[in-house]
Parts: structure tokens; sequence; C-alpha cells
């Protein structure tokens, strides 16, 4: 039963990603960055995806095609209730790149969002965050008080002084379900995901004063100098995993 469904929500996940993709293709003149249709604004590869999400509204949904967003500005939601959605292949992966070009954070929440933030169907690659704190931190994703929630969204060769995949600080703690991990790396603490409100540490995930909910999840290969090779809980941490992989 558990892989029926599975199987159901994947080829759902492959309808509506066709779909969108017809659209965005049928909407967006080669002109532009973005093209809205109600509540959807379409970026083609190239476009700017920042500012689709500055022109949205609550509610709103930024669809972006298959293929290698170029990050050179750390993309922001500003804490808008958006969903920023990609496209899948045919076995439900996602195909739409967030590529911070080994020199760029990738995705940062600082303004408060909630589970109505949804990050959906993206794939996470080549963040790096350096400099002095919190600068060093969070690679591919940094969440400052912010509990966004991420669909099947894949980490991988992030790198940062701490938290190279994802690094949560003062209570920041998303939902993820279905999201990988995968070769993420950090100097110090924490390869895969770093949650802190104090100090802490860890190699996959480590949680500090910080409550994240994962469901389905995967982490391989993901490094740390110091401590913490799969997951480190301190400061009365207390994660939710379910039928989660390390």
């Amino acid at each position: 039963m558990k892989a029926m469904n599975m199987n159901r929500l994947r080829s759902f996940r492959v309808a509506t990603s066709l779909l969108a993709f017809c659209l965005l293709a049928l909407f967006s003149p080669a002109t532009a960055d973005a093209q809205k249709d109600g509540t959807t604004h379409y970026v083609k590869l190239g476009g700017s995806i920042q500012n689709a999400i500055d022109d949205a509204n609550d509610g709103d949904t930024i669809q972006l095609a298959a293929g290698q967003y170029d990050i050179t500005t750390t993309i922001d939601p500003g804490g808008k209730e958006v969903t920023i959605l990609g496209t899948v292949d045919g076995n439900g992966d996602p195909t739409s790149i967030l590529d911070g070009g080994g020199a760029f954070r990738v995705l940062i929440c600082q303004s408060g969002e909630t589970s109505t933030t949804i990050f959906e169907n993206l794939m996470i690659q080549n963040g790096l965050a350096s400099g002095t704190f919190p600068g060093n931190s969070g690679g591919g994703m940094y969440n400052y008080s912010s509990s966004p929630t991420l669909t099947n969204c894949t980490f991988t060769s992030n790198s940062a002084d701490v938290g190279g995949g994802m690094y949560n600080t003062f209570g920041g703690s998303p939902t993820l379900t279905d999201c990988t991990f995968t070769s993420n790396s950090a100097d110090y603490y924490g390869g895969g995901i770093f949650n802190d409100s104090a100090d802490g540490v860890g190699g996959g995930i480590s949680n500090s004063s910080s409550n994240p909910t994962l469901t389905n999840c995967t982490f391989t290969n993901n490094s740390a100098d110091d401590y913490g090779g799969g997951m480190y809980n301190t400061a009365s941490s207390s994660p939710t995993l379910t039928e989660c992989t390390f």
C-alpha cells in the first residue's frame, strides 16, 4: 500500500510538472524574465527568480523550468507565503537546478517564514557560505527564526564553515519531506544540516534548540571536519524523524 501511494505521488508530480512546463513555454516570451498567468509566475531559464518573488503576492506560485538557474544573489522570499516550484523528470526527481556556482549561498529565509513558504522539486547545489558569521553558515540554505516547508528537494555539493547543506538558527524549524542531502561539506560543523540557537555541532544534521521535522529524507556522503557525521542533537533539541536514512 505504501509503495502504491508513493508511485501515485510520483506520477502526480510528473504530470503536474509536465503541465507546468507546457504552460511555461506558452506564456513566457523570449524577452521576459517571467510571465504571470493568474497567481503563477513562470520564470524561464536565465530569468530572475528573485524578481518573480518580489512581484508575487501571498499565495502565488513561482514556477521554474527544467534546467539550471545560475544564482548570483541569494534567493530570499522576504516573508512571503509563496511556493517556489520546480519541475521533475519521469522518475519524479527534481530537474530545476539552483546553482550557487561555488560562490554564493543559494537560499535564505530570515523574515519569519512559516510552513506556507514552500520550496518544492528543487535541486540546490554548489552553494557557498564564507566569511564571518553568519555569512559563513548554510551554503545551500540559511533559516533564521524561520520554518519553511521543503518537499522533494535535493541539496548537493554545498559547502560552508558551518552547515554545508543547511543552517537553522534561533528556532528555525523547517519541515522537510522526501529531501536528499548528499556530498555537502562543512569545515567545522554540520555537513548536511546545522540547526542552532546557541552552540552546536554535527555532520549530517545538528540540532541545538531547534525542532525540525523530517520525513523520508536521505543523508549520504556528508562530512564535517569536527563533530557529528550523521546527526548531533544538543540544547534540548527534539527533532522528529520518520523513515529517514543515514
